[in-house]
């Protein structure tokens, strides 16, 4: 189950598994990749998660793939490549990202959620609700090959 949820919701750890008698997974096309979670009851946690796929667009007709357009634009901002790079290293909080960074804890929070909603953090959230940011190294190769793909079919369909 735990892998499920980090792969549900492209990236979020939990420290502890639900602890819960009764999951409701509920998939969401608009939200992709955000996902909510929260007792309805005593016995039971739903976890909302985006079902759309990485490749789709939003924009129906729309030829570059969602999850590519999030990584390239995530990735084109200085101070989220300089978090990447801490990432890289170690885990995170963001309170510590803002003393490394010298940047106020809203602005760092800003990209740390701009750099999850693109793939490219893992969040753990233990259970005390604290978060715990690294890089998601997998998520870069993806973001490379899923670039070479676009570019190919680029030449492909133009007879280039």
């Amino acid at each position: 189950m735990p892998d499920l949820l980090v792969e549900l919701s492209q990236g979020v750890h939990f420290a502890e598994e639900f602890k819960t008698p009764e999951l409701v997974l509920a998939p969401m096309y608009w939200s992709t990749p955000l996902i909510m979670w929260d007792k309805i009851s005593p016995d039971s946690t739903m976890f909302l998660f985006g079902a759309r796929p990485v490749t789709a667009s939003l924009v129906p007709g729309e030829v570059v793939p969602d999850g590519l357009l999030r990584a390239l634009k995530a990735l084109a901002d200085p101070t989220r490549l300089l978090i990447l790079r801490y990432l890289n290293k170690e885990g995170l909080t963001p309170a510590q990202l803002s003393r490394k960074l010298r940047l106020r804890a809203p602005t760092v929070i800003h990209h740390l959620s701009t750099l999850r909603l693109a793939g490219l953090v893992h969040l753990v959230v233990d259970s005390e609700d604290n978060r715990l940011y690294t890089a998601r190294l997998e998520a870069f190769t993806n973001t490379c090959s899923s670039l070479e793909e676009f570019l190919g079919a680029e030449n492909k369909d133009t007879g280039d």
